[in-house]
């Protein structure tokens, strides 16, 4: 395991986020134009979705290969794998996190080709070890060569879930039933190789309920019901289906955490059921699943075209730039896969503990809008920040209001977004330092320094084979008993001037500055509106109207900003100077 080092600082013309197939396509198409990219993934090899999702696809794992080998030959293409983005900040900084370090990257555009995540499925027992999503399943089997169960239920709403209850099957798991939400279900190959293997394929049906083992630590059984036209269960056709585990596969939640940050406004495409980009500022471009294409060449295609747009808004690129359809025919995803339970299992936010009664509440308590509701129920706040329970979640709260999604709105994505290591985040110092006049005295005098705010200021002096609290003590007992000095050239120092300096100083001070007289100092304390003491220090009226004013070494910067937000707010006629350092 590589040894931490201090954080590094990196340049690129283009950042591409998702090595998948419309990151890689993007990457290529960019650096094809002469742009500096670099590609980031937070996976441990290039390919995303390739890896699995198309790994039953021999000429989509052709391709991938194709992709592979073009993008490491290219000498202005490079390839970070096990890297993620963890934020972006303005003028496209983002935070780069890999198992060594954190680099500080400045990139002149980004392109976010970061896919989506499987939609979770709400239904009883849903947390139960063996309930897991479809695209969970497909890592276990393509990238690790792990049969994930003995016997599977697949609950799906997309042709995409078919292909799972496919693979199972060559992984040698044995398909109890495969559950499509939709009444029409699915057509074509893949149907009739289930049909051949005799698979029980049931339409217009949802998942009610998770049978556990008798020590609740598995699934033994899946209950199975029809949905009427409502898309309600109707429970008293319950069919149950012995299994060790259930393959949730019924839609996708757009990854766009990172396109958010940097200012993509998103809407809610009835059509697939997702989140799409509705306006990206200048220099972001969105391409791939998270741009809501789905179909392989689609999403190849998508990114070729964000690559190319980059280069074009970064001037390497003057040719036209083919548009890409949008995703025709059936959504990739079910606009409400959730489903009622007089128990309390159901969950939507496993992080949290939340099931599907507690929005209900929440929403009786008049907690309908998304922000307050996420404040309220803490949705989206656990360690995988959203990234299964917000879709979700907005869902749910769409339909109490009996709104729209886009009606409803989303949360706010906020860095970081992936978890990320205390210890990257620790190091070095990179803040300014300041030092007093005396700081080579106080070195040399053998002073353990510390930090006031930005200054170095001594603790204590070091004497050898004395502790450091017995030092303290006889610094203060020589301070009693003798003589002390103290350096307080840290001390804050703002000066206040106008015709209405006195009065401004009276409105934020305790006691009275109209009469103080000129050349003689006063002690202020500082308070807010409460009443609550957030500043001592001298006060020295140095003309009629001009005082000087002194403040703690670390609060002096905090009391300058809330000194000229008390002179916008009273109006009073006074200049401020931060003269400190």
């Amino acid at each position: 395991e590589a040894a931490a080092t201090p954080k590094d600082y990196a340049f690129c013309d283009l950042l591409v986020v998702g090595a998948g197939p419309a990151g890689l396509s993007a990457a290529i198409a960019a650096a094809e134009t002469g742009l500096d990219v670099l590609l980031v993934d937070d996976q441990p090899r290039p390919g995303g979705s390739l890896q699995w999702a198309w790994r039953s696809n021999e000429a989509a794992y052709e391709k991938f290969q194709q992709l592979l080998a073009r993008a490491e030959s290219l000498p202005n293409l490079r390839i970070r794998s096990g890297t993620q983005a963890a934020g972006w900040y303005p003028d496209h900084w983002v935070a780069l996190v890999d198992a060594q370090r954190m680099t500080k990257l400045r990139a002149r555009a980004i392109v976010v080709a970061t896919g989506c995540f499987d939609l979770p499925a709400v239904f009883q027992n849903n947390d139960l070890p063996g309930v897991m999503l479809a695209s969970a399943a497909a890592r276990l089997m393509h990238c690790y060569r792990v049969r994930p169960l003995q016997r599977a239920v697949v609950l799906t709403a997309n042709r995409a879930g078919y292909q799972t209850a496919l693979d199972l099957m060559a992984a040698g798991t044995q398909l109890a039933a495969v559950v499509d939400l939709r009444a029409d279900g699915e057509s074509g190959a893949v149907l009739t190789e289930l049909y051949k293997q005799n698979v029980p394929v049931l339409c217009g049906h949802g998942i009610y309920e998770a049978v556990p083992t008798f020590n609740k630590q598995a699934v033994k059984a899946a209950v199975v019901c029809p949905l009427d036209a409502e898309g309600q269960l109707q429970t008293e056709h319950a069919r149950r289906f012995a299994c060790d585990g259930v393959v949730v596969g019924v839609g996708y939640s757009a990854n766009v955490a990172i396109a958010a940050q940097a200012g993509v406004r998103f809407r809610f495409d009835e059509t697939i059921q997702q989140l799409v980009p509705r306006e990206l500022p200048a220099g972001v471009f969105v391409a791939g699943r998270a741009n809501g294409r789905f179909e392989l060449d689609a999403q190849l295609a998508d990114g070729t075209r964000a690559g190319l747009a980059a280069a074009s808004h970064l001037g390497s690129h003057t040719g036209e730039i083919a548009a890409v359809p949008p995703h025709a025919g059936e959504a990739p995803s079910h606009p409400f896969p959730i489903f009622a339970h007089p128990g309390k299992k159901n969950f939507v936010d496993q992080d949290e503990d939340l099931h599907l009664a507690d929005f209900a509440n929440a929403h009786k308590e008049g907690y309908d809008s998304i922000q307050l509701m996420k404040r309220y129920a803490t949705v989206g706040m656990g360690p995988s920040q959203g990234k299964l329970a917000n879709d979700l979640a907005v869902r749910i709260l769409a339909r109490l209001n009996g709104a729209s999604i886009n009606e409803t709105g989303t949360t706010t994505s906020r860095p970081f977004y992936q978890p990320v290591p205390m210890s990257h985040l620790a190091g070095r110092r990179f803040h300014p330092q300041r030092r007093t006049p005396l700081h080579q005295w106080h070195v040399a005098q053998d002073a353990e320094m510390f930090y006031a705010g930005a200054w170095q200021r001594p603790e204590y002096y070091r004497r050898e084979g004395t502790s450091r609290e017995d030092c303290i003590l006889s610094e203060a007992e020589n301070v009693r008993q003798r003589v002390g000095m103290i350096d307080v050239s840290t001390l804050g120092k703002l000066q206040i001037r106008g015709p209405d300096a006195a009065r401004f100083l009276e409105a934020i001070y305790t006691g009275n500055f109209a009469n103080q007289q000129v050349g003689r100092l006063r002690y202020g304390v500082a308070c807010d509106e409460t009443g609550v003491v957030i500043e001592d220090g001298i006060v020295a009226r140095l003309a009629e109207n001009f005082f000087y004013v002194s403040a703690t070494s670390g609060g002096a910067a905090a009391f300058y900003r809330e000194m000229q937000r008390w002179a916008l707010l009273l109006g009073h006629n006074v200049t401020l100077h931060n003269a400190t350092g």
